[in-house]
C-alpha cells in the first residue's frame, strides 16, 4: 500500500511539521512507501502528480486536509484507488501520532523503511465540484441549472465536470440544488454538508425536489426545504455580473 500525504495550501508552516511527521511515521514504523504531494484538489486535470499516483499501483491510502468523501472522489475523479482506497482527513486528528494510529490500525507493517518522496510545490488556487458517484441519481438538474458550462455528458451519458475551471469560485449553487447530496465543494466554510462532511447532507430546494420526482417518477428521499429557489439564482446572476 502507498501513503500519500497531500499538503495544506496555502502552506502552514504547523501543518508542514505535521504532514513531515507524519510521513516519518508510515516510513519508518510502517515500512510504506511516502508520497508527498501538493494539496490534491488543486491540481491542474494534467498535473504531472496524477501520472505519479497512477504509477504508484496497489492501494492507496490518502491523507489530506479534507473530508474522507470528498477526498475518495476527487481520486476517483482521475481513476485512482481501483485497488483499494482509504482516505483520512488529518484535521480530525490533533497529532501526527494519532493519525498515524487510526490509519495503520488495521494493517500489518512492511517489513524494512520506507521512502519518502516531496512531489512538489504548491500550485494555484482551484474552486470546482467533486462528485460522489455513490449518492448521484442521474437526475442531470446540475448540468441544466449550472450557468457556467460546468457539466457535459459522456458517452454512457453520465453527468460529468468535464470543464471544472469555468466553475465561478464560492459558487456552490449545484451543490444545494442535487437532489441526493451528490456534488461537493471540498472548501466550502460556509456548509459543512457542501464540504463533504460525514454524517452531513444537503437540504435542497423545494424545486430541485419536483423536478427530480418528476424526472425519476419516483417520492424525492428528503422532506422539503423551505429555501427559495429564485434567491439563489439572483445569487448566481449577481456573481455572473461580477458584483457583490
Amino acid at each position: 500500500m502507498t501513503s500519500i500525504i497531500s499538503r495544506s495550501h496555502p502552506r502552514d508552516p504547523e501543518k508542514t511539521a505535521y504532514e513531515d511527521a507524519l510521513a516519518r511515521l508510515f516510513a519508518e514504523r510502517a515500512g510504506a512507501s511516502v508520497l508527498i504531494v501538493p494539496h490534491l484538489y488543486h491540481l491542474a486535470e494534467d498535473d504531472a502528480v496524477w501520472t505519479e499516483l497512477a504509477r504508484a499501483g496497489g492501494p492507496l491510502l490518502v491523507l489530506a486536509w479534507l473530508y474522507p468523501r470528498p477526498a475518495e472522489w476527487l481520486l476517483r475523479r482521475h481513476g485512482l484507488g481501483q485497488a483499494g482506497l482509504r482516505t483520512f482527513d488529518m484535521g480530525a486528528y490533533d497529532r501526527p501520532q494519532v493519525c498515524f494510529e487510526a490509519a495503520t490500525k488495521d494493517l500489518e507493517p512492511a517489513p524494512g523503511k520506507g521512502m519518502i518522496r516531496d512531489l512538489g510545490s504548491p500550485p494555484a488556487s482551484r474552486w470546482y465540484p467533486v462528485i460522489d458517484y455513490s449518492r448521484c441519481a442521474g437526475c442531470k438538474q446540475c448540468m441544466q441549472f449550472c450557468l457556467f458550462g460546468v457539466y457535459e455528458l459522456d458517452a454512457a451519458e453520465t453527468v460529468r465536470a468535464t470543464h471544472p475551471d469555468n466553475c465561478k469560485p464560492g459558487c456552490p449553487a449545484c451543490a444545494r440544488i442535487c437532489p441526493e447530496g451528490a456534488i461537493m465543494f471540498p472548501l466550502c466554510d460556509k456548509d459543512e454538508a457542501i464540504a463533504g462532511a460525514p454524517q452531513k447532507f444537503v437540504s435542497p430546494h423545494a424545486a430541485a425536489q419536483k423536478k427530480f420526482e418528476k424526472r425519476t417518477r419516483r417520492p424525492h428521499p428528503q422532506p422539503q426545504a423551505a429555501d427559495d429557489l429564485d434567491a439563489l439564482i439572483d445569487d448566481l446572476d449577481r456573481l455572473t455580473e461580477g458584483t457583490p
